[in-house]
């Protein structure tokens, strides 16, 4: 995880030659609820039901961001997918405009502060300003796989 803005990620990822619709805001087209839920299947990434020993949330105790694959039962419904529920709120390539500093983005997977059971679920977003940083908000990165 990393500590960044929306905007940088954005940036980020055009420079490279991308390109996407960052205006996605519902769960069916989120590539991240997909990849948490396996598609829908589950609502904790890991299975039906809420673990509180499973991942960095405030049930877990941890109180602070840990290092990725240290809650080892958090992994995703799709193998090596770790730490989509709790640990930090993640960005989601999705905004509601493209305007600035203040355009609404979404947020996944709550974090280790205050968030529990309805927070962790993989269906769960919040939002906040694509200029927003704070320690528990960052972006996964992520690569497609060789082959």
């Amino acid at each position: 995880m990393l500590a960044a803005t929306p905007w940088l990620l954005r940036s980020v990822y055009a420079g490279a030659g991308g390109s996407h619709d960052f205006s996605l805001y519902i769960d069916a087209s989120s590539q991240w609820f997909n990849a948490c839920s396996l598609a829908g299947l589950y609502p904790y990434p890991y299975g039906a039901t809420y673990d509180p020993t499973a991942c960095n949330g405030v049930d877990y105790g941890a109180g602070a961001a840990l290092p990725v694959k240290q809650a080892q039962k958090c992994e995703g419904a799709w193998s090596g997918g770790f730490d989509m529920s709790g640990n930090v709120w993640e960005w989601e390539d999705s905004c509601q405009a493209q305007s600035g500093a203040k355009d609404p983005c979404r947020l996944r997977g709550g974090s280790y502060w205050y968030n529990g059971v309805a927070d962790l679920r993989c269906d769960t977003s919040n939002e906040n300003d694509r200029s927003a940083q704070n320690d528990i908000v960052g972006f996964r990165c992520c690569a497609p796989l060789a082959g």
